[in-house]
């Protein structure tokens, strides 16, 4: 039987923290991979040490002088491009990736998430997302935490709701909020008639200045169109002493209901449908109730990044499989 190479990247990790809390007994799975595999204790980092740089290396074994990835974001002169633009995806890398090598050789490569080898290089093998850090080009939006009580994240407003027999049973006044996907455009500014080249490629707009305006490592993408998306929230109490579950649910009376949580639940993976620059869209998001009060205070729902089904894998109908066997 042939054997596989299996390569497990961390970006960022420091070997000797890892080392220390190896010997405190605290990563057992990380110690058997060391012994069962292989450890470079003295492995030079590619200078400078920064995300791009490296993960380019260690998939090419070049340096950044025959790769020419630099950075994460790079100014072409005016005969090139004349604006800032993302430096750090498969088509910058100036040298050959090992996984166009292997299938060269008749042998085939997965790919999960492995930072700029989108787009795909590869013919016969099988990727998984693959952008930048951040953003993330495939992403109908990102990750939310709706909160009562943290101003800088998603506002949840909940208001007192009685009398209403159509309404979840709750033996508590009933609370009622909204969790909105807004369509907030890419880096926060409204969307225009669709993206340029560039911004479907890269996940970032160009900017029409030397100086790079709202484009950054946090810039989100959003391809909501308004009026966004929008799901209702339901804070009930079961055994009537505090508020102990949250109903989900598409409709504001809550027949459609698509998650039941009690607090550090997750729900199901979710597939739905959103109104996007590139039309309707099915994209795949998560929730999970991080906290709540039995006063019904303090609410917190984290809302995982919502990934288009059909446009994050290579070939496309990895991503419908991916949903319906492991989410």
């Amino acid at each position: 039987m042939s054997k596989k190479c299996i390569l497990i990247g961390l970006d960022g990790v420091s070997p000797h923290f890892v080392l220390w809390l190896i010997e405190q007994g605290k990563l057992p799975n990380f110690q058997k991979m060391m012994e069962e595999g292989t450890f470079a204790p003295h492995c030079l980092s590619s200078l400078p040490t920064s995300t791009p740089e490296n993960w380019t290396t260690i998939a090419t074994g070049a340096w950044n002088g025959t790769h020419q990835v630099m950075s994460f974001q790079t100014f072409q002169p005016p005969e090139l491009h004349g604006h800032w633009m993302a430096g750090y995806t498969s088509k910058e890398s100036k040298a050959e990736f090992i996984w166009d090598a292997v299938e060269r050789a008749g042998k085939r490569s997965i790919l999960l998430k492995y930072p700029a080898s989108h787009p795909p290089t590869m013919k016969t093998g099988v990727q998984v997302c693959g952008c930048h850090v951040r953003p993330c080009a495939h992403q109908i939006d990102g990750a939310h935490l709706f909160s009562t009580v943290e101003p800088r994240n998603a506002p949840l407003i909940l208001r007192e709701v009685s009398g209403k027999a159509e309404l979840p049973k709750s033996k508590r006044p009933l609370l009622v909020g909204e969790m909105v996907f807004e369509a907030r455009g890419l880096g926060g500014e409204s969307v225009g008639a669709g993206l340029d080249e560039r911004t479907a490629l890269y996940g970032v707009p160009d900017a029409e200045e030397a100086k790079p305006k709202g484009v950054n490592l946090s810039t989100p993408v959003c391809k909501l169109v308004p009026p966004g998306k929008t799901f209702y929230l339901f804070v009930t109490s079961v055994e009537g002493d505090a508020y102990d579950k949250v109903i989900i649910a598409k409709d504001p009376s809550g027949h459609k209901k698509i998650a039941e949580l009690v607090p550090g639940e997750w729900s199901s993976w979710l597939l739905e449908k959103f109104q996007t620059v590139d039309g309707v869209r099915e994209g795949t998001l998560r929730f999970k109730l991080e906290e709540l009060s039995g006063d019904g205070k303090v609410v917190k729902i984290y809302a995982t990044q919502i990934m288009d089904v059909d446009h994050y894998t290579f070939p496309e109908s990895v991503g419908r499989e991916l949903y319906e066997n492991v989410g």
